[in-house]
């Protein structure tokens, strides 16, 4: 399609059709260099996209929890995610990306510590292992960026905070509203989610989401957390 545009010109009467929904992000990522004004009139489905996609890593940890303890596998799910993965909670986003790759190293046995091939692991556990802070300050003094280690187990905590510990305590909706809407400031602010327009619009939508949520007649009662995520996947 691109390739096609290039050969002709064109105006308010250009028409490009999809035969289904999920082309629709590879093709803006190829044309929106060349095309800068265009109206998309149809609906995205909100499951397909990779906000959505967060949420889904963000409740699967929760749902596997025990005593305390996160699945390792649902754990890094949430932490490999490329809008967590990319986020500048530090100095660089760089410093967010070594941290989860030599996190995952560690938990996944590449790299030789405390907690290396846990079946569950205990936050507390993961932000007290020093091996993390090691391995990650010195993959940035390679990198030519200098950051103390109390700031990386500061990164780390707010991340354990956005993804794991606010979703812990919620009983009701508003509190899931609450653990939503802090996500999705974080994401905004300091993610790349920003640089497409189309994840922007997604996550509107999950804000007007959030606020039903805050003024429904059953904000305050309690419900299980397994009930709320499914409300909330039956909502998007």
């Amino acid at each position: 399609v691109r390739e096609i545009l290039k050969k002709v010109t064109p105006s308010e009467r250009t028409v490009i059709v999809l035969p289904e929904a999920d082309h629709i992000v590879p093709l803006l990522s190829e044309i929106s260099s060349s095309i800068k004004d265009y109206n998309i009139s149809m609906g995205y489905p909100l499951k397909r996209s990779s906000l959505y996609t967060l949420f889904e890593f963000v409740f699967d940890a929760q749902l596997s929890w025990k005593e305390g303890r996160y699945y390792t596998k649902d754990y890094l799910k949430a932490l490999r995610h490329p809008f967590i993965k990319n986020l500048k909670l530090s100095s660089s986003a760089t410093v967010v990306r070594v941290l989860v790759h030599k996190i995952e190293e560690i938990l996944t046995g590449k790299e030789k510590a405390a907690l290396s091939g846990s079946l569950f692991i205990d936050l507390d556990e993961v932000i007290r292992l020093e091996d993390v802070y090691m391995l990650t300050s010195e993959m940035l003094d390679r990198l030519g960026i200098d950051v103390p280690r109390e700031e990386l187990r500061s990164t780390l905590a707010q991340i354990h905070n956005l993804l794991f510990v606010r979703w812990e305590k919620i009983n009701h909706f508003q509190d899931f509203s609450a653990a939503l809407e802090h996500i999705l400031d974080v994401l905004t602010d300091k993610s790349s989610m920003g640089q497409y327009p189309l994840n922007l619009n997604i996550a509107a939508r999950i804000y007007s989401i959030k606020e039903e949520f805050q003024k429904a007649s059953f904000a305050q009662e309690v419900f299980d957390k397994e009930e709320m995520f499914r409300i909330f996947e039956q909502k998007i």
